[in-house]
């Protein structure tokens, strides 16, 4: 295999096709370079990934799931492979507006959304204005409720957020050292997969990038309302699958059980043993859950017709 190297400052230009055996393909939208994949046949999978990863984080899913499912998986401007735009800002709203125009260009309806962190609420915001595009959603790892809600959310945001820990993030990329020793726990990130991570968040800007947006859901608490108002009066009946992992830190806050209980017609699952990225620790059982609810509801759509 591989190894994935790159000089401190630039940024990656590709992934490594052992890891990632998929058609590249790009799009330039108001100048960014959209770096997307689009893989497969049949109801489309939307995925939008965090702050800290790309695409990269759901190679693995993509790989089982194109086998039944049309699955597209974007690098936001600025990560993985994608090229932001000289002012482009990073926050929610630009986000949710690249998604909103890679949705019209693709034509994506309708589709399943996979909702994650702050990529899954541009998503949410880029659709909610139009719900005739969701199918279904997918939410994992991922929260709908204003944060202040939450008080250690809050303050984890905070320390994200503050001088002392950005100087060491950006200096020793310590969030991306974290997730691939200690955030995945059912399975050992290879090699490669670790420094295609880190040639990711190669640079500090990149690194304060990704704090500064996980801190967006923090300050965007009028963003935040409207997407639990959404889910409370607009998508309250759609088909909703919910995974998370055992042990993360929204689970044991009840935050996945209380989504459920706020949407009828949902499932909700645990990843046994993982924490915060079920995506990289068991990929095949995210896999194995979501092929089986969206076949499901399918054979309920046809039985129903």
């Amino acid at each position: 295999m591989n190894k994935t190297t790159i000089k401190s400052g630039e940024q990656l230009e590709k992934y490594d096709a052992n890891l990632y055996p998929f058609k590249s393909k790009r799009i330039n939208l108001e100048a960014n370079s959209v770096h997307f994949v689009d893989e497969g046949q049949g109801e489309i999978i939307l995925f939008c990934h965090p702050p800290v990863s790309s695409s990269f984080m759901y190679r693995n899913m993509i790989r089982i799931l194109s086998k039944k499912f049309r699955c597209i998986a974007l690098d936001f401007p600025g990560f993985g492979l994608s090229r932001a735009a000289p002012g482009y800002s990073h926050n929610i709203k630009s986000e949710a507006h690249i998604v909103d125009l890679l949705i019209e260009h693709l034509e994506l309806d309708p589709m399943y959304l996979v909702m994650q962190e702050v990529g899954g609420h541009a998503a949410m915001c880029a659709i909610m204005n139009r719900p005739h595009l969701l199918k279904g959603i997918i939410l994992t790892d991922t929260i709908i409720y204003p944060v202040q809600q939450y008080p250690k959310i809050s303050i984890m945001l905070n320390l994200v957020n503050s001088a002392f820990f950005n100087l060491i993030n950006s200096n020793f990329n310590l969030i991306i050292k974290l997730l691939t020793s200690s955030g995945i726990k059912r399975r050992k990130m290879s090699t490669g997969e670790k420094n295609t991570y880190k040639a990711m968040f190669n640079t500090k800007r990149i690194r304060r990038t990704s704090t500064r947006l996980l801190y967006q859901l923090f300050e965007e608490k009028h963003m935040l309302q409207q997407i639990q108002n959404a889910f409370e009066k607009t998508f309250n009946h759609i088909p909703a699958l919910l995974i998370y992992g055992e042990n993360d830190s929204l689970t044991k806050m009840e935050i996945p059980q209380r989504i459920h209980k706020l949407l009828p017609n949902s499932e909700l699952h645990f990843i046994s043993g993982e924490e915060h990225f079920p995506h990289e620790g068991a990929p095949d059982e995210m896999s194995k859950i979501i092929s089986g609810w969206i076949e499901k509801y399918n054979l309920v759509l046809q039985i129903e017709d």
